[in-house]
């Protein structure tokens, strides 16, 4: 049995809630000892898509609908990779997946789809394991628990660093080991103050950048 909110008018915590409605399905259709396997359509008009379904597998639903970048009619429906992560290890007949094709699969969705993923979308984004501040990501670099819940690599991806104006010198270290570059305090603060510079100005340094930055400061060290 399919249970579609097809205009996303469940609202966990109301009246209209995806919980009691399959807990009271599934306690009827015992009554009469048919226990079909209960599948659950959330639509997102409200935001709520995920919430709704969440709600539905915790009152026993067995299939939830999703796709790729949340896709589908309107506003779309339960996103993917945001189930996924949110149902990891909860409860187990939901895990178990090889999650790093996953990163693969978005690209490939939204190459042929027109539809670019968000930058700031939950474990697919560009943004979603990625530290700005200073003491956050020195935080970070000790234990990525601090500020990460889930493990990027569990879904084929990277943990990375942002160097704009909000960049600490433990982001200018994380930078240059990932060039491979042996740095001493001196280069490290003149990196700092040229990117705090550009970081301004709204931009970000890549590490393309950063390397023509490093010689540009080994070569004027006294103009930093």
């Amino acid at each position: 049995i399919s249970v579609a909110d097809t205009t996303g008018h469940m609202v966990p915590g109301s009246e209209n809630n995806m919980y009691d409605y399959i807990s009271n399905l599934r306690d009827k259709l015992a009554v009469n000892t048919k226990m079909p396997m209960i599948a659950v359509h959330c639509h997102n008009d409200r935001g709520l898509a995920l919430a709704n379904a969440l709600d539905a597998i915790r009152a026993g639903a067995d299939i939830v609908d999703a796709s790729v970048l949340g896709l589908g009619e309107r506003a779309g429906i339960v996103d993917l990779a945001q189930l996924i992560a949110a149902t990891h290890g909860w409860p187990e007949k939901y895990s178990g997946y090889n999650l790093t094709e996953l990163f693969g699969l978005y690209r490939l969705v939204s190459r042929y789809s027109g539809i670019p993923i968000p930058a700031n979308f939950p474990v697919m984004g560009d943004n979603a394991f990625t530290h700005c501040a200073g003491v956050h990501t020195h935080a970070a670099m000790e234990n990525p628990a601090h500020y990460q819940s889930l493990d990027p690599a569990l879904f084929g991806r990277q943990m990375q660093v942002s160097l704009d104006h909000m960049s600490g010198l433990s982001s200018i270290k994380w930078a240059l080991d990932q060039l491979e570059i042996e740095g001493d305090r001196a280069l490290e603060n003149d990196l700092l103050k040229q990117i705090k510079i550009i970081g301004q100005k709204g931009r970000t340094v890549d590490l393309t950048e950063l390397k023509h930055l490093v010689d540009w400061c080994i070569k004027y060290p006294q103009n930093v």
